[in-house]
């Protein structure tokens, strides 16, 4: 199935610039700071940016503001980190500077990769309204990020344009063939509506310094939302057994109930966070009435002990709420 079984010497080298003037990024500091400047911009968590690939050279990748010269052609979208980025608090401890050494916090050989995502989201025929959204548990046994509940994704390959790796991703941990060719063949019968990236994510792996574990990745990642429609279940799932220990379908509402919980772990209070607009009493108010209308029970496509095939069971919607984001 490819994915983390690839062998690294296939991996391609990117080179990420930022800004205006096209600065070439470091691997070893915070992108998000590299990409601002100026004095506070550790504190900072997300900041609306421009993305392009190179089409000359895939390995070329460009971020700059809105307000640039360069943006006239393509959208804005988030950018952002967590709270507890680890580039950005050795940044904030060196008053704003990236020191000459580490203290071990940080790998020597530490590059800034690239890698995609999809939020594949299916709608039935008869019912437009009654979306499904795809999130799978990487395997325990993936050198970064084990056990996590994520979407699909990996990395990007030599020579080939981050959607088109996106779809590929996508096809080899789950076996769903949604590519543009795919969608339009007689034979599927899923049809495309909407491929649009949705916004880009700094991470790195462990995403904490007070785990006492070096830092030893740093990836930049596209996340794309890939709406789809067709027939009146999601499509079947072919799991690859080494990437992944499980899958499952979402509703919009369990959706949301995960993330009012992970999202202000993750980016601090603000994020999936109804203090924001009406107080502690609205808060926990809305929790509740969230919590009755939310289905408990999700259906998983788990993998069996054998660690090769596949089958359903349930499990509680709070279960996944449990993970270790680390």
């Amino acid at each position: 199935f490819g994915g983390e079984e690839r062998m690294a010497g296939e991996k391609p080298k990117f080179s990420v610039f930022v800004g205006e003037d096209q600065r070439l990024v470091s691997g070893r500091k915070c992108l998000l700071g590299q990409l601002l400047q100026g004095p506070g911009v550790q504190d900072k968590l997300w900041e609306p940016v421009c993305f392009s690939q190179s089409q000359q050279d895939h390995h070329q990748l460009f971020l700059h503001s809105p307000s640039s010269s360069s943006s006239s052609s393509s959208s804005s979208v988030p950018l952002a980190h967590p709270r507890f980025c680890p580039f950005a608090q050795i940044e904030r401890e060196n008053g704003g500077e990236s020191p000459e050494s580490f203290g071990g916090r940080i790998e020597e050989k530490v590059e800034l990769d690239m890698a995609c995502c999809v939020v594949a989201q299916w709608t039935p025929d008869h019912d437009p309204s009654h979306a499904l959204t795809l999130v799978t548990r990487r395997s325990k046994t993936m050198r970064t990020f084990p056990n996590v509940w994520v979407v699909p994704g990996g990395h990007v390959d030599a020579g080939e344009t981050i959607e088109t790796a996106a779809f590929r991703e996508l096809f080899e941990e789950t076996g769903i063939n949604l590519s543009h060719s795919s969608s339009s063949s007689s034979d599927s019968p899923f049809r495309l509506l909407e491929v649009s990236l949705l916004g880009m994510w700094e991470s790195c792996f462990p995403s904490r310094l007070d785990l006492g574990i070096s830092v030893r990745r740093h990836h930049l990642i596209a996340y794309y939302i890939v709406r789809f429609t067709g027939g009146t279940e999601p499509p079947k799932l072919t799991c690859c057994p080494v990437e992944l220990s499980a899958a499952c379908w979402l509703s919009n509402a369990q959706i949301d109930h995960i993330l009012k919980r992970v999202g202000p772990v993750l980016l601090g209070p603000g994020l999936y966070d109804p203090q924001v607009d009406g107080g502690q009493d609205q808060k926990e108010e809305n929790g509740r009435e969230l919590d009755q209308k939310v289905e408990e029970t999700v259906v998983l496509q788990e993998r069996n002990e054998d660690a090769k095939t596949f089958e359903s069971t349930t499990c509680h919607i709070d279960q996944l709420c449990l993970t270790d984001y680390s």
